[in-house]
């Protein structure tokens, strides 16, 4: 029995290669790895988001108790919160009788942020 060759729709999923017709089947096969990518940038975003409130609020609780300025893991949290802080710092004086404010206007920030990847994940996950 020789061997048949395969017709264009069974190659390529559509009658023409150049032209191809958008079905559902088709169209949720073409959305697949857009909503994996944006689910990933939503996850990726969320994580660095929650590490950098960790390290804030270890700054604010350093800030309570007297700990050397000069250990590596004090100057790496410094080193990571001060530009953040110092930009709030400029454009908003948060300070009021004597107490910083700034940090709690970055953990709003990140608050908000972490709110707005919920439904960048959602709209990735739909796209699946």
């Amino acid at each position: 029995m020789p061997k048949r060759n395969k017709t264009p729709e069974e190659t390529f999923g559509c009658s023409n290669p150049f032209y191809p017709t958008i079905t559902a089947d088709r169209k949720s096969k073409e959305m697949y790895p857009l909503g994996h990518l944006i689910m990933a940038v939503a996850k990726i975003g969320d994580l660095l988001l929650s590490l950098y409130l960790l390290v804030m609020l270890a700054r604010v609780i350093m800030s309570w108790i007297s700990i050397t300025p000069y250990h590596p893991v004090v100057r790496f949290i410094y080193a990571i919160t001060d530009p953040v802080l110092s930009k709030i710092r400029t454009k908003v004086p948060l300070v009021y009788g004597g107490i910083d404010f700034s940090p709690m206007a970055v953990l709003f920030g990140i608050y908000f942020l972490r709110l707005f990847l919920q439904p960048l994940f959602r709209f990735g996950s739909s796209l699946l």
